[in-house]
């Protein structure tokens, strides 16, 4: 169906593009209903099966091709969390754009039964899958991660042209094959190497921005 993928300007307010805007925009999100629909049929019928009749091979198999749907559904969450995010803060004042930006992020939040600081870092990944498009088609095809993507953008930062995407496509090579914390030290090796500077400046700033974080856990405890 028309619609179902397409790409705005990174800046681009979401408004009606001419006659007929709401009808064609109120049949899309229909459609993405009835398909959010299957989807959850679907995971009914999956969650009903009883894995006691499938054998430790199979099932381990099976396992593993869970990882690129919920990788991909995954993306699609974030997503979207990043293009509701990026319209309420270009209809905001740049001088109330941060308020705007906290307060999409805790309607994402309560939307998706995430923590305040999950929904700020999927918020923020979502924006910035608008920046690098082989980025955004390995996170869309659930081949990366949230944080592969954060890291990503990061070494990126300052990097332009043609440097730009070769840089990227190293990148994600790295990222397919590590998880996050080992794709981090990754990235810290190539920002040293493409923009020195640069690095140690980033290093600087997120070392003053460390701190330790409390969150309450699920059965009533703390966790540091």
């Amino acid at each position: 169906m028309a619609g179902v993928r397409g790409r705005r300007d990174e800046g681009a307010p979401h408004t009606a593009d001419g006659p007929g805007r709401d009808g064609a925009a109120g049949q899309l999100a229909a459609h993405v209903e009835s398909i959010l629909a299957r989807i959850h049929a679907d995971l009914l019928e999956l969650a009903d099966v009883d894995t006691d009749h499938i054998d430790e091979a199979a099932l381990s198999n099976l396992l593993g091709a869970l990882r690129e749907p919920m990788g991909r559904l995954s993306a699609v969450r974030t997503r979207w969390a990043g293009d509701l995010s990026r319209r309420r803060v270009v209809a905001t004042p740049p001088a109330r754009r941060s308020g705007a930006i906290k307060d999409v992020d805790q309607e994402v939040g309560s939307q998706l039964g995430m923590a305040p600081w999950e929904a700020q870092r999927t918020t923020e990944v979502g924006r910035l899958l608008r920046r690098h498009e082989a980025t955004a088609a390995a996170f869309t095809n659930g081949e990366i991660r949230e944080e592969h993507v954060r890291h990503i953008s990061r070494a990126l930062k300052h990097l332009h042209g043609q440097r730009c995407l070769d840089v990227e496509v190293e990148l994600l090579d790295l990222a397919r094959r590590h998880h996050p914390v080992a794709f981090g030290r990754d990235v810290r090796r190539i920002m040293l190497r493409e923009t020195p500077q640069d690095a140690v400046t980033e290093e600087r700033r997120q070392h003053m921005r460390r701190s330790i974080r409390a969150t309450d856990t699920p059965d009533g405890g703390l966790a540091i």
